[in-house]
C-alpha cells in the first residue's frame, strides 16, 4: 500500500509540470535515457517484473509524447513516430532491446538540438569528483557504486542505481548521466544537484560512469588508445554522447575499451585537437550563459573566442564545400556578437546564439558528407604547390640568368644558399606548428596580419630600391 501510495504521488507530480518545462529538450532527453537504460528493469520475456518500475515506464513514455508535442516542427516531426512506438512498446511489453533501441533513435535525434551542451567546456577533474561522490552521493549508491550505501531502506523504490552493473552501464551514455544528476529523477529519491557548477556535474558523470569498468578493461583501453592514431580517436562529444554498447557495435571491442578508459582518464583527450566547430559551439553556450548572469563583458569575450578559437579554423576547409553557409554562420555569430554588445533582451540573445548554433550543426552535418575526397584534396594540394613552384622557380631563374649576364657568378652560392635556406625554414616552421605549439584562430589571425605587413615592408622596400638604381643610372 506505501508503495503505491509513493507511485500515485510519483505520478501525480510529474502530471503537473508546468508547460514551459515539457519543451525543455534536456527534460525530454532525460526522460528518453531514463526510459531506454531502466526498461529492463521493469520487464522481462513479457512479464513484468517490478510494477512500480513499469508504472514509471508507461508514464513516462506518456510524458514523452507530450514533450514531443512542445518541441520545434522539424524536430517534432521526426520524434514524434518513434515517441509513439516507444509508447506501444512499453503498454505491449516488448523486449527491453526494442524500447532501448528506440530509445537510441531518440536520444541521437534530441542529441542536435543546438539547445543542448552535450560535451563538457573542460575537461572533468575526476580527483575533484571522487571528493564529491563520496560527499553526495556514497550514502545512497555506496562507497564503489553498487547502489548499497547506508542510506538505502529495504522499501526504497526504485533501488538506487548500481554503477558497477555492466549491462545498464552500457547502455548509458555520460551526457545521460551528466543529465540526471541535473535534473533529478522526479518521484524518487535521486535529487537534482543543478546547484553543483557544470564542471562538478560533469565530472561526477564521468566519475560514475566508469565504475562499471575493471581492471583489464582499462588496461585493454590504455593499450588501444596508445596504438591508436589520433585522428581515429573519439573527440570529447563523441564520448559524451556515445553508449558503451554502441560503440562496441559499431566500431568493435577495442573501441569500446578506448571509451572505458577515456572515461577514467579524460585528460588524454588534451592531446587531440578539438573539432572547431564543437569549440564554436561550446562557446556560444557559456557566453549565452555568461549574459544571462549579468556578466555581458565576459559574454561577449566568450562569444569572440567562440569564433577564433572555433570556427576561424574550420573556415578554409569549410569553404571549399560550403561557402554560403560559412558567410551564413560568420553573419550570424557577428549579429549575436551585436546583440550582447547592444545589451539586448536574454530571450534576443538566446534567439541570436540559437540561430548560430543551428547554422554550426548544420555545418557540423554536411562537413563529413561534403568533404574533399582524398583524391581531390592530393590533386588540388599538389597543382598549387606546382603553381607556387613553377612562380618561385621563375624568379629563381631570372635571378641566375642576371648573375651570370652581368659576370657576378661569385654571387650564385648566395642565390643557392638562400632557397635552400627557405626550404629547410619551412620545413622546420610546420615541424614547429604541428608538434611543439599550437595555433589558434587568434594566433593564425594575428600571424597572417603580420606576414601581410611584412610581405608589404619587403615589396615596398625592393620596389624603391630598384627605382633609386634606375634613377641614379639616368643621373650618371
Amino acid at each position: 500500500m506505501q508503495r503505491l501510495i509513493r507511485l500515485s504521488l510519483a505520478l501525480l507530480t510529474l502530471a503537473v509540470l508546468p508547460v514551459h518545462a515539457q519543451s525543455n529538450p534536456a527534460r525530454l532527453a532525460q526522460l528518453v535515457d531514463y526510459v531506454g537504460v531502466d526498461y529492463a528493469v521493469a520487464v522481462r520475456d513479457g512479464e513484468v517484473i517490478s510494477p512500480f518500475e513499469y508504472g514509471e515506464m508507461q508514464e513516462f513514455s506518456r510524458l514523452i509524447v507530450d514533450h514531443v508535442q512542445e518541441l520545434p516542427g522539424d524536430t517534432r516531426g521526426q520524434l514524434q513516430p518513434l515517441a509513439m512506438q516507444l509508447q506501444s512498446a512499453i503498454d505491449a511489453k516488448a523486449d527491453p532491446a526494442r524500447v532501448a533501441s528506440l530509445a537510441a533513435a531518440m536520444t541521437e535525434i534530441l542529441l542536435r538540438s543546438p539547445a543542448l551542451q552535450s560535451a563538457p567546456a573542460a575537461t572533468p577533474d575526476l580527483a575533484v569528483a571522487e571528493t564529491l561522490y563520496a560527499r553526495q552521493c556514497a550514502a545512497c549508491h555506496g562507497a564503489s557504486g553498487q547502489g548499497d550505501g547506508p542510506a538505502v531502506t529495504p522499501d526504497m523504490e526504485p533501488a538506487p542505481t548500481d554503477f558497477t552493473d555492466t549491462e545498464r552501464a552500457h547502455a548509458r551514455s555520460l551526457y545521460g548521466l551528466y543529465n540526471t544528476i541535473t535534473l533529478g529523477v522526479e518521484g524518487t529519491a535521486m535529487p537534482s544537484f543543478e546547484h553543483l557548477p557544470k564542471e562538478q556535474r560533469w565530472a561526477l558523470a564521468f566519475y560514475v560512469g566508469s565504475l562499471y569498468a575493471d581492471a583489464e578493461t582499462l588496461q585493454d583501453g590504455e593499450r588501444a588508445f596508445t596504438a591508436t592514431p589520433d585522428a581515429e580517436l573519439p573527440r570529447m562529444s563523441a564520448l559524451t554522447t556515445a553508449t558503451p554498447a554502441s560503440v562496441m557495435e559499431q566500431q568493435g571491442e577495442a573501441a569500446a575499451d578506448i571509451h572505458a578508459w577515456l572515461r577514467r582518464n579524460p585528460a588524454a583527450l588534451e592531446k587531440l585537437r578539438p573539432d572547431p566547430l564543437a569549440v564554436a559551439m561550446t562557446g556560444i553556450h557559456r557566453s549565452v550563459d555568461l549574459y544571462a548572469a549579468g556578466e555581458a563583458q565576459a559574454a561577449h569575450d566568450a562569444a569572440i573566442d567562440a569564433y577564433l578559437e572555433g570556427f576561424e579554423l574550420a573556415e578554409a576547409a569549410l569553404g571549399t564545400t560550403q561557402p554560403d553557409l560559412v558567410l551564413e554562420v560568420e553573419t550570424a555569430m557577428t549579429g549575436l556578437r551585436q546583440a550582447i554588445r547592444n545589451r539586448l533582451p536574454e530571450s534576443e540573445v538566446r534567439a541570436a546564439a540559437d540561430e548560430a548554433l543551428a547554422l554550426l550543426q548544420q555545418a557540423r552535418d554536411s562537413r563529413t558528407g561534403e568533404s574533399l575526397s582524398s583524391g581531390v584534396a592530393f590533386v588540388s594540394a599538389l597543382v598549387i604547390m606546382l603553381r607556387e613552384g613553377l612562380e618561385a622557380i621563375l624568379v629563381l631563374g631570372a635571378i641566375a640568368a642576371f648573375l651570370g649576364r652581368t659576370g657576378r657568378r661569385d654571387a650564385m652560392p648566395w642565390l643557392h644558399g638562400g632557397w635552400i635556406a627557405a626550404l629547410a625554414v619551412g620545413v622546420l616552421t610546420w615541424v614547429v606548428s604541428n608538434y611543439f605549439i599550437t595555433i589558434s584562430g587568434a594566433t593564425r589571425e594575428v600571424t597572417e596580419g603580420v606576414t601581410a605587413l611584412i610581405a608589404a615592408g619587403v615589396l615596398f622596400y625592393v620596389g624603391f630600391w630598384m627605382h633609386s638604381k634606375l634613377n641614379a643610372k639616368r643621373w650618371q
